[in-house]
């Protein structure tokens, strides 16, 4: 399986992003959002790739991107204000192509993406991995009906255990948490484990 280059419009800009899929006639589809650029963070990031592979092997299809600013897409960082637009493009992008969509974000992609996950009806659920809740305010997800995963390890000084459980405790259901062992808030050499509770959770949806 190799990955498609795209190019989409968000507002005036473009931005680029790769598409995963063993198949043109893919059921289901997810939409993959990358950590904060300012920190390293782009579609190629070792967490986002792990994902964006994975969930082909079950029929998804799968949509990676750069922010702005990011790589070879255009504007600039503009520290999460903006951002959510260019969700909400990826969302439009991707939409068309599946009769079902999901969205995944890991740190700042979960900070910028379940703000647009929740206004968008589009997206039928979501998950949220390492989201930086020591150091911005979740709360707001207590209102969203839609399946979730919550995804964290448990080392994590960023995403602590004992706090992404309480945000889990505070949440509608249908949802589901998952903290993995032995690994902090960049997963190096867990990434198959990670890659492979997201695709468990989304392929019963």
């Amino acid at each position: 399986m190799v990955p498609r280059r795209v190019v989409f419009n968000a507002g005036d800009l473009l931005l680029e992003g790769m598409l995963h899929s063993t198949s043109e006639e893919a059921a289901r589809g997810a939409i993959v959002c990358h950590p904060h650029p300012q920190f390293g963070g782009d579609m190629n990031n070792n967490v986002v790739v792990a994902v964006a592979r994975a969930l082909p092997e079950k029929d998804f299809m799968t949509l990676r991107f750069n922010f702005r600013g990011v790589g070879g897409s255009q504007g600039v960082h503009a520290g999460g204000e903006k951002e959510g637009d260019d969700v909400l493009a990826a969302i439009a992008y991707l939409q068309p192509m599946v009769t079902k969509l999901f969205l995944i974000g890991y740190s700042f992609g979960a900070l910028v993406g379940l703000r647009a996950a929740l206004q968008s009806p589009e997206v039928k659920g979501w998950v949220a991995i390492a989201p930086p809740i020591g150091f911005y305010d979740f709360s707001y997800l207590k209102t969203c009906p839609k399946p979730k995963l919550l995804l964290a390890g448990k080392e994590d000084p960023f995403c602590p255990a004992q706090g992404i459980t309480t945000l889990y405790e505070s949440l509608q259901e249908p949802k589901s948490i998952c903290l993995i062992p032995d690994t902090d808030h960049f997963f190096w050499g867990k990434e198959t484990i990670l890659a492979q509770e997201v695709v468990s959770f989304l392929k019963k949806l």
